[in-house]
């Protein structure tokens, strides 16, 4: 057992069994960068509430009622209680409906009206005290523990400057003092079973590396419990003292500066605060302030026990605990052996908080248990707390400080917007990130410096490329299959050395293994293999032989030696032929499974070197599956790129560890390249599925889950998906094999060739989201590969052009952009490379999908971040060079090529459809479209923080010029169409102009013809979604253009005086000049 959780939880044998369901765990997140918050970054409510979005607080939540004098509960030092319900369930809600809950508001005064500011002294330590408590509520391994209270999420009170309110479980029994002072005070079992969960809550904060500095009754909520035998449960709350600031490493400084007189440690009494103090030793002294809570549980009814700052506490507590007639002398023994270890004076002599170890191999079942633990030098360290401030402003503030781990898990946040960016160059955010994690010998992230820069086309530093080859080498021996063959490509020597380093560190058993076992399994190794030494294992023996040499080392009465079928398949991580070839020889069991995720010894083919792994594969298969599966369907801890392996078979991994020699010797012996893992490829994907899941935070993003059987990749899709021509082409063996069906669709229609568009965006095995494209390689490469991948597929019997068939479960069945071929999806991705590679292969431009769209009706629509458009006019130019057609109208919705064009909000896609032959005078929704051009691009929407940096002047004068070049020069009815009547209320295009804010497309209407006199009739706008109640232009009403440019000016005046969220008051006044400028061209025009 484990600190003091494991000294309370020795005094009885029977631990009650009410658990709640863990949450999956997840590496524990390094708090030490929130040591001094900068607040100026946290100056307002709105940006308090952007740091609970961000750590995926639910909310905001509604309460039944304000925050009355008559449902208050209690008060501390920084927050106010109050008892409330909650009248609405948001969709992450975690409470029911109406159920009783905690309000904890920050005791802040403030004047009426007054705009509350964070910064300030008056409320800098409550805005901490909150952080903190968020921070450790949210953290991923506390948020669902049994024994810490649950944070449900968030409200307002006020208006929409208020502070924001925490909204806790409600503790319908009390706090610890006041149980005690109860009905049920004197239940001996209750006080006992309370104990144990103080102390469990107690370890499971020390665990992460978090110190409560503030341990005391009134901290300690009760809660009704399920369990009969146990009706009460208690939780730690009240962490707004606690500290996260440390790190887990015992050395690691903290400041304590507050206090509760009579729950504090000697040490800490005797010092002045502000207190410096270790993380290790803090937990000595959170330890002792337990003693102190148990002795007052058993004789104070929650009062402080006497003050005794000498070494007489500990006597004191003991020889009251005799006094006590009603304590049975089972439960006096266990009490006293705990406050004996709790209540020592010296530190040193206390309970040390450890760990308890993982983990042993069993010899009763042929598996491995993992027992590497998640400080492992090369693991990604979690980012959470960075999110308050937003990842790249605490990079500025923390950078200095974080760990490698936790730079390049940075890095991988920002290739997700990285995508939209466009342009990446040494002074972005995720190259600067990527760098100096290598440069704090961080070796995944040396790995991968080549492979990005090749992918954002950047050229090695001159004071960095000093670093190139060692980095790759660095990379290559820690197992990273990129690093590898990257450096392969550059220096074959260099590599193989790299590979013999790989194998000297054991392979990866050195990822998944302790230092212990891994030691063990050396030490057996060596000592087996030295000249004039049997292998030491007889074939009827699981264990080693007592007369060998490893029995030298091997304790022959421990309970878990080594057996040789554990030694199998730590052999097989460590790739070494020689041991696997004499194990197998002394029959251990090949058919044994491991770490990572129940990997079987054919799973770890891919590891052994190329000459010997035929060999290997037939002594691997005497009792091997050579298609079982992992034990689990998600994919499984991998430190290097794709830092993750996939479910599946031993062919998966050999895919996606890119061994075409495996591969070939798999394939040879029967390995089913049709096997589907089951894991979910669309998670990511909106084309497929809504998006109706937020992440734990901002580092996973918005996603969807399948709502049917979701059958996963075969071997073929991974190879699809990394573009692996060589082991794709492994795959050509097959031809003429029967009844292959290598293309057959899963369940939304997807085959081999649509894997082109997928794995944009992947996620790593502790779940952070990234973007496949910084580690694509080079264009030409890219560009190179993809054409041979699509020829080896054409080779195999693949459809280029089929049609995926989405599946009767899903809810965007008959939703845009509906059924979609391989071109389509590289359109909607924006793959240039893709796209020429597709036509250069003979992909046809105009087949229809089920909603009568063709190719061009398939942009994806600006804002969204999923996507660049930088390439998009060019896929377009080329898309009508060959031939596609420019007028294909969709059933759905009216679209065409060009309605679809205004939802990209390219200008230069509208502009060549227009010059190629599209109709201007097309409607959707009866409105048509030029009107709708003119209305998507209104002026406020270049106020807006993701458009200011663009030129609203440059591109009004571009759209008069496209209006005039493609549209006013056609045949008169054509213009008087698009003039004139362009909606069904009596609009003409110059109304839109007007109330977009355009004066150069104003005067290109007006100088066509466009009639100042026309009057608009209705308020209501006619059309789609585009154009929706909260529409801008809706706010033109009705009248002559005149008339709807002085309304427009109204509204700006009026929004001048508060502003938007979005917009300042500032920039409503220049938008006001804007239709003072158009006012002026409409009264000056004669005609």
């Amino acid at each position: 057992m484990s600190g003091s959780i494991g000294i309370i939880d020795n005094w009885c044998h029977t631990l009650a069994e009410a658990s709640e369901e863990q949450e999956p765990s997840v590496t524990t997140p390094n708090l030490q960068t929130l040591a001094q918050p900068d607040f100026q970054l946290l100056g307002t409510a709105a940006e308090f509430v952007r740091v609970l979005k961000s750590l995926s607080v639910a909310g905001p939540l509604n309460l039944t009622n304000h925050l009355m004098p008559h449902l208050f509960i209690g008060e501390g030092g920084q927050f106010s209680v109050f008892r409330s319900n909650i009248t609405a369930r948001n969709d992450t809600a975690l409470w029911k409906i109406g159920a009783p809950v905690a309000v904890k508001k920050c005791k802040i005064v403030m004047e009426t009206n007054q705009v509350i500011d964070l910064t300030g002294e008056g409320t800098r330590k409550q805005v901490h005290a909150m952080l903190l408590e968020v921070l450790v509520l949210r953290h991923t391994k506390l948020r669902s523990h049994r024994n810490i209270v649950r944070l449900l999420g968030w409200a307002k009170e006020g208006g929409f400057d208020g502070m924001p309110l925490l909204v806790m479980e409600l503790a319908t029994e009390g706090d610890l003092m006041g149980f005690l002072n109860g009905p049920r005070g004197d239940s001996w079992n209750l006080k006992h079973h309370l104990c144990l969960d103080m102390a469990a809550g107690l370890d499971a904060i020390h665990d992460v590396g978090i110190i409560h500095a503030d341990f005391k009754p009134e901290n300690i909520l009760v809660f009704p419990n399920a369990s009969d035998d146990v009706p009460l449960i208690a939780k730690l709350s009240d962490f707004g003292y606690s500290s996260t600031e440390a790190n887990t490493h015992s050395e690691s400084k903290i400041y304590i500066t507050a206090l509760t007189k009579g729950w504090q440690a000697p040490e800490i009494i005797l010092t002045t605060p502000p207190i410096s103090i270790t993380t290790d030793s803090y937990k000595k002294a959170d330890n002792y302030s337990l003693g102190l809570v148990v002795w007052s549980v058993c004789c104070f009814r929650g009062q402080a026990p006497p003050a005794c700052q000498d070494d007489t506490a500990l006597s004191t507590a003991l020889e009251a605990l005799e006094r006590l007639s009603t304590l049975s002398g089972m439960l006096e023994e266990t009490f006293s052996a705990a406050l004996e270890q709790l209540l020592q004076y010296h530190p040193t002599q206390r309970t040390k908080q450890e760990n308890q170890e993982a983990g042993t191999f069993s010899s009763e079942t042929p598996g491995v248990t993992q027992i590497k633990e998640d400080t492992h030098p090369l693991r990604m360290d979690p980012i959470q707390q960075y999110f308050w401030a937003g990842i790249n402003k605490s990079f500025e503030a923390f950078g200095s400080r974080m760990t490698g781990g936790e730079l390049f898990s940075l890095f991988l946040e920002n290739t997700w917007g990285d995508i939209h960016a466009g342009t990446i160059t040494l002074d972005s955010y995720s190259i600067q990130q990527l760098l100096l994690s290598a440069e704090r010998g961080f070796v995944p992230a040396q790995a991968v410096v080549d492979r990005v820069f090749q992918s954002y086309e950047i050229d090695w530093p001159s004071d960095k490329i000093v670093h190139r080859a060692s980095w790759l080498f660095e990379g290559a021996a820690i197992g990273c299959p990129l690093a590898y063959n990257d450096l392969y490509a550059s220096d074959q020597t260099a590599a193989k050395r790299a590979r013999t380093q790989f194998y000297q560190r054991g392979g990866y058993q050195q990822y998944y293994y302790s230092d212990e076992t891994t030691s063990l399994w050396r030490t057996w190794r060596y000592e087996s293999f030295r000249p004039g030494t049997s292998l030491g294992i007889e074939k009827d023996d699981d264990k080693i032989s007592e007369t060998s040499h490893p029995l030298q080392f091997f304790d022959p009465t421990h309970d878990h030696p080594l057996n040789k079928h554990e030694l199998l398949y730590l052999s097989c991580l460590a790739g070494d032929s020689r041991a696997v070839i004499e194990l197998c020889k002394a029959g251990a069991n090949t058919s044994i499974i491991g770490e990572p995720g129940g990997a079987t010894c054919l799973h770890w083919l891919l590891t052994f070197p190329d000459e010997d792994m035929e060999d290997i594969a037939s002594l691997l298969m005497q009792s091997g599956n050579i298609n079982a599966e992992l034990g689990v369907k998600v994919p499984v801890a991998k430190d290097t790129f794709p830092f993750a392996w996939p479910p599946g078979t031993p062919l998966h991994w050999a895919v996606a560890s890119s061994s075409s020699r495996a591969v070939n010797i798999l394939l040879k012996n029967g390995a089913d390249c049709c096997y589907r893992n089951g894991i979910d490829p669309y998670m990511y994907d909106m084309d497929v599925r809504y998006f109706e899941r937020d992440g734990e935070d901002e580092s996973q993003g918005m996603y969807s889950a399948p709502t049917g059987k979701c059958l996963g990749m075969s071997p073929v899709d991974l190879a699809v998906c990394s573009r692996d021509v060589l082991v794709l082409s492994e795959f050509l063996a097959l031809q003429g094999r029967p009844n292959l069906q290598i293309f057959e669709a899963d369940e939304e229609g997807y085959t081999p060739f649509h894997r082109l568009e997928y794995n944009h965006i992947g996620r790593t095995a502790n779940q952070h989201r990234f973007a496949s494209a910084a580690f694509d390689g080079s264009r030409t490469a890219r560009r190179g590969s993809t054409s041979k991948v699509i020829s080896i597929l054409k080779q195999l019997g693949g459809n280029i052009d089929q049609l995926t068939n989405a599946s009767p479960h899903n809810e965007r069945r008959n939703d845009r952009p509906g059924s979609l071929t391989p071109l389509m999806l590289a359109v909607r991705w924006i793959d240039l490379d893709t796209v020429t590679a597709l036509l250069e292969n003979a992909a046809n431009v105009n087949v229809r999908n089920e909603l009568g769209f063709n190719v061009l009706s398939q942009l994806p629509e600006s804002g969204d971040y999923n996507y660049c458009f930088r390439d998009l006019p060019s896929i377009v130019g080329t898309l009508l060079k060959h031939d596609v057609e420019v007028a294909a109208k969709g059933a759905f919705r009216d679209y065409t090529p060009l309605a679809n064009a205004i939802l990209c909000g390219s200008i230069d896609v509208m502009e060549l459809l227009l010059a190629a032959g599209a109709d201007p005078t097309e409607k959707s929704k009866k409105f048509n479209v030029m009107a709708w051009w003119v209305n998507h691009t209104p002026l406020w929407g270049y106020m807006l923080p993701w458009t200011r940096k663009m030129s609203w002047r440059q591109r009004g004068l571009r759209m008069a010029k496209i209006l005039t070049q493609y549209v006013f020069s056609r045949d008169t009815d054509d213009v008087r169409q698009v003039l004139h009547h362009v909606d069904a209320f009596g609009s003409g295009l110059l109304h839109y102009a007007v109330a977009s804010g355009h004066p150069e497309v104003v005067k290109a209407v007006l100088a066509a013809g466009g009639d100042k006199e026309a009057h608009r009739t209705v308020l209501a706008s006619p059309i789609d979604r585009s154009l929706n109640s909260a529409s801008w232009v809706n706010k033109m009403g009705t009248g002559t253009a005149l008339e709807v440019c002085s309304r427009m000016k109204d509204v700006c005046i009026q929004m001048s005086t508060k502003g938007h969220e979005a917009v300042s008051p500032a920039e409503y006044k220049f938008m006001v000049k804007v239709y003072d400028e158009i006012k002026e061209i409409l009264v000056g025009d004669s005609r």
